[in-house]
């Protein structure tokens, strides 16, 4: 079934990273159809940004692809990060509201329509498990949990006091936030988030942290013995790039 367009309608860009998704990004563009069918509100725009991909994820989109009229499909040859992948995604985007999801929706697509009205009051929603309002269907494992907690400590710590969860892969832009944001991001690893939500604090932009619905996909790409580290030494760059900011002032 081919995707129209609602004009007058909330324009919405959904804007999605996958790096060798051959099992789970097929599943994730079926619940963007059935999204959109029971959304006859929304006017929506749907960009993937396939990551350098070496197994058949970019065949399954491609296939799936010319059943989306309102896919666009941004593929990069090498494979250059999240963060460099969600930048090119929101560049190219034309929606007046800019949400990026993991490929998992571990957060349920429907949440957009509850945060819309909420850009009335802020520039950038970020959903949260840790505030009032989240609803958590099944948890992490415990060592995955102490992790966060003890990486969020560091980025309230440093950067971004009163954060409660940086790392929740649900976010939602204004353009013209998003554009001025994502245009100035420079990490391409996980802890881009961080910088995101720094950006948008020095900015200016108003952040509201929102307790939304999350369930855990026990398949991750995250490795322990390898990504925390990276994401801890990010965040000591982006610390000490703040203070010298700071000192310019």
């Amino acid at each position: 079934m081919k995707f129209r367009n609602n004009p007058g309608k909330s324009k919405v860009s959904i804007v999605i990273p996958v790096y060798n998704e051959e099992k789970r990004v097929g599943k994730a563009l079926d619940k963007i159809k059935e999204f959109f069918l029971s959304s006859p509100d929304i006017d929506l725009e749907l960009i993937i940004v396939n990551d350098g991909s070496k197994d058949r994820t970019l065949e399954i989109i491609q296939e799936k692809g010319q059943e989306i009229s309102c896919l666009k499909l941004i593929n990069s040859p090498v494979n250059e990060g999240k963060g460099i992948s969600i930048r090119k995604g929101v560049i190219a985007s034309s929606g007046d509201y800019i949400f990026f999801f993991d490929v998992d929706f571990s957060t349920p697509l429907e949440e957009i329509k509850r945060c819309l009205p909420l850009f009335k009051e802020a520039d950038v929603i970020i959903g949260s498990r840790y505030v009032d309002g989240a609803s958590i269907e099944k948890k992490q494992p415990f060592y995955r949990i102490w992790g966060s907690r003890v990486f969020n400590f560091v980025v309230q710590l440093l950067l971004l006091p009163g954060i409660k969860d940086t790392q929740c892969g649900f976010k939602g832009f204004q353009s013209k936030a998003a554009k001025e944001i994502f245009s100035s991001i420079t990490l391409a690893g996980y802890a881009f988030d961080v910088e995101v939500l720094l950006l948008a604090y020095n900015k200016g932009f108003k952040i509201k942290e929102v307790g939304i619905k999350w369930s855990d996909d026990a398949y991750t790409k995250i490795k322990l013995w390898r990504d925390p580290p990276r994401m801890f030494w990010d965040i000591l760059k982006l610390w000490l790039k703040h203070l010298i900011s700071l000192k310019r002032m």
